[in-house]
Formats: structure tokens, C-alpha cells, sequence
């Protein structure tokens, strides 16, 4: 929710005002286009959520700012060309002398404009309702250096985006070609396998049940044992692709239900397995427990033979889209598609040496440490907008043009 200012006048900085919005902007009505009457061409055409589509002509001239009146409302969408805005928006216009548009897509962008929904009758924002927020606005020039000072920032985390896109798109490329055929430099002969494609000629190629101590479904649980149990149950909602996801919605079961359902507790080094969606074949490497567990049904547990396939090296294949795309082929059932254990069990996989499993598994762990490294950048960089907005449009921090 924003913030709501409690500046009066004699507070407030030297030459700033309070004024109500509805002094500095208007927000005119979008246009009806339907989708029907749109024309070849390359117009954007602005919807409450951003582009919806493109048009022969415009019907603003841009930069221009759009706010949704219905659907995403309250939402703000900046664009730099000529534009059409859509029957479900306002578009911006500044007040001649009285307010810069980069300004007030920064000011408006900051504002929760949800809540001011009039849910009676048909859902959206009121113009009126906008005009009458009172918010203490500074002058022109010093409206202008605070949109280029947030200006930066926005570059700031457009440029670590592009770096996240580019290194996903790196990584997505790197794991099939080093699951499929290897590091690079290391193979000079080739086989072709049916189902698999071209391999290392040096490479195995087994079915996973034969590479694996056990693949087992996980556990049919009817009790109602809840918190403060012996062991935590680990259903589709905690695995995440390769991750573990913390949720609040732990069942717990009794060591006397363990032990009466003959239930299969989970190791650190398993791989488990989500055998229905969404997506289906979603998988997590176990490298840490906070308490004992076993799983669902709805999850099976693989357990890779040590020395022979890296657990690691495993979940990483299973996640792989190749893999992923697999098991949505093979997934069976009327209501709900679920991959059988059978299924599992004959999947055909190449099998590097333990040695270059390990260095596949070392390229890949770079690349993640490099997402990782740069979606902290991005979450820094987003708070230091937030702080930095908040304090700037209030007038606590200045920029003196």
C-alpha cells in the first residue's frame, strides 16, 4: 500500500506544494478496439496489464503512461512511442507547467491504486477518486531530477535482466549439450542412440532402474497425525524444479503410522520425483533434511546406485526440458495425468563416467552460482528503487537541479 503523507504546507520542502492530483494530471478514457478491428501494423496497443496487441495507427502520441481502469487496475504501464490505449485504461496527461510525465509515472507507479476499486456495481478505478489524492509535489526541475535519478535505477535492473535472460538461455543450451554429448573437447568419436540422439562413444547407456538402488512410489497416508510428529510428509507442493520448497503446509505422521504402512523415509541423496503435474516430472536432489520424511503417492522416490550415477548429475537430467517433455508424453490418465513407476524404471539415459558426470555437474553449479549472483543484484537493486522513491517523491531526500 503507498504511503500516506503527512506533510502540511509549512512542512513541506522549499518550493514544494500539496496539491491534489487531479491540480497536476488527467486521465482521458481509452478507445474500444477489439481485437476484431485491429490492423496489420506495429502500433502498440496498451491494455490494463501492458502490450495487448499492435495496430495500423496510433491514437496518442507517446511517451505516454497508461493506467488500468479495469481488469489489472490501479496497474501503471510506461511507453516511449505512439500508442493506442484500450477502453479498460486512463491514459496520462501532465498539466501543462504543473508536471513532468516521467515524474508522475513514478509518482502514480509508487501509489497503490487498487484499493481505490469501486467494487460496488462493475469493478474499476475512478478517475475522481485519483483526483481527489492530495500528494506534496516539488517544482518542475527538481521533478525532472528525481524521474532521471530513478531513470538510472530502472537501467540498472533492465541491464541485470538482460544478463539473467541471456545466462538462463546459456544454461538451457549448455545442459542439453553436456548431458547429451559431453564437455566440450573431450570426445572425438560418436555413437547414435535410438531415442537419445548422438553420444559420446564411450558412454553407457542404461535404464534407470538399472542404475538405481530402488525406484519406489511414495506412501499411501490416511492419517490425520498433524504437527509435532515423528515425521514430515512431502507432498507436489513442496518440490519445486531442483529445489525444495518451504511451505506451511506440512502433514506430519506418527512412528506408529510409519511403521504400520511400512512407509519408505527419504535420504540425504534421493531424488524424488513429482509423478503428476504441474509441470509433471519435476525433480529435487535431497542434500538436507530439517527433520525426517517420507513422501506422497503422487511423488516417487529414486535412489542412484553410488559410484555408478551422481544424484546430482540425475536430477539435473530429469529437469532437463528434454526429459520433461518425455514424461508429459508418456503421462496416463482421464482425469488427472500421472507418470507410472514402470515408467521411471525402463527410462533410457546416457551414462558419462562418474569423473565427467562430476565435471558437467561443476560447469553447470557455475552457471547457477552466476543466476544466483545476478538475481541478487536485481532484488538489491529493485529495494534501493523502492527506498529511493519513497524518499525522494516525499521530499525527505532532495536533488537539487
Amino acid at each position: 500500500m503507498s504511503t500516506t503523507l503527512k506533510h502540511d504546507d509549512a512542512k513541506l520542502p522549499d518550493g514544494w506544494r500539496m496539491v491534489r492530483l487531479g491540480d497536476v494530471l488527467k486521465l482521458e478514457y481509452g478507445i474500444s478496439l477489439p481485437e476484431r478491428d485491429r490492423q496489420f501494423g506495429d502500433v502498440p496497443v496498451l491494455g490494463s496489464a501492458g502490450v495487448v496487441g499492435f495496430h495500423s495507427k496510433s491514437a496518442v502520441q507517446g511517451p505516454g503512461v497508461v493506467v488500468g481502469r479495469k481488469g489489472s487496475i490501479g496497474s501503471v504501464t510506461w511507453i516511449d512511442d505512439a500508442f493506442v490505449p484500450i477502453d479498460t485504461t486512463y491514459y496520462v496527461t501532465p498539466q501543462k507547467g504543473h508536471a513532468d510525465l516521467r515524474w508522475l509515472y513514478y509518482l502514480l507507479d509508487r501509489e497503490n491504486l487498487s484499493v481505490l476499486n469501486r467494487a460496488t456495481g462493475v469493478p474499476g478505478l475512478n478517475r475522481d477518486d485519483v483526483y481527489a489524492l492530495r500528494r506534496p509535489i516539488p517544482p518542475l526541475p527538481e521533478q525532472r531530477a528525481i524521474a532521471d535519478a530513478l531513470d538510472s535505477i530502472d537501467e540498472a535492473i533492465e541491464r541485470t535482466e538482460a544478463v539473467i535472460a541471456a545466462t538462463e538461455t546459456l544454461r538451457d543450451s549448455l545442459l542439453h549439450e553436456l548431458l547429451t554429448r559431453g564437455v566440450p573437447g573431450w570426445h572425438t568419436e560418436w555413437k547414435d542412440v535410438p531415442g537419445i540422439g548422438t553420444i559420446p562413444a564411450d558412454w553407457e547407456v542404461v535404464r534407470l532402474g538399472e542404475a538405481c538402488d530402488f525406484i519406489r512410489d511414495g506412501d499411501w497416508i490416511e492419517s490425520k497425525d498433524q504437527g509435532g510428529s515423528d515425521y514430515r510428509l512431502l507432498q507436489l507442493s513442496n518440490l519445486g524444479v531442483g529445489e525444495f520448497i518451504e511451505t506451511d503446509n506440512h502433514r506430519w505422521i506418527t512412528q506408529s503410522t510409519f511403521e504400520r504402512l511400512h512407509c519408505t523415509e527419504i535420504a540425504i541423496d534421493d531424488v524424488l520425483t513429482a509423478r503428476m503435474p504441474d509441470p509433471i516430472g519435476r525433480t529435487w536432489h535431497v542434500t538436507d533434511l530439517a527433520s525426517p520424511a517420507v513422501t506422497a503417492v503422487d511423488v516417487a522416490i529414486i535412489r542412484p546406485l553410488k559410484g555408478l550415477l551422481g544424484p546430482k548429475f540425475l536430477a539435473n537430467y530429469l529437469n532437463s526440458p528434454d526429459c520433461l517433455r518425455h514424461w508429459n508424453s508418456l503421462a496416463t490418465g482421464t482425469t488427472r495425468k500421472r507418470i507410472r513407476r514402470t515408467d521411471i524404471d525402463s527410462l533410457s539415459l546416457p551414462l558419462p563416467p562418474a569423473y565427467e558426470q562430476q565435471a558437467i555437474i561443476d560447469t553447470l553449479d557455475s552457471i547457477s552460482r552466476s543466476l544466483e549472483i545476478a538475481r541478487s543484484e536485481k532484488h538489491g537493486f529493485e529495494m534501493l528503487k523502492r527506498a529511493a522513491a519513497d524518499a525522494l517523491l516525499n521530499g525527505r531526500v532532495r536533488i537539487i537541479p
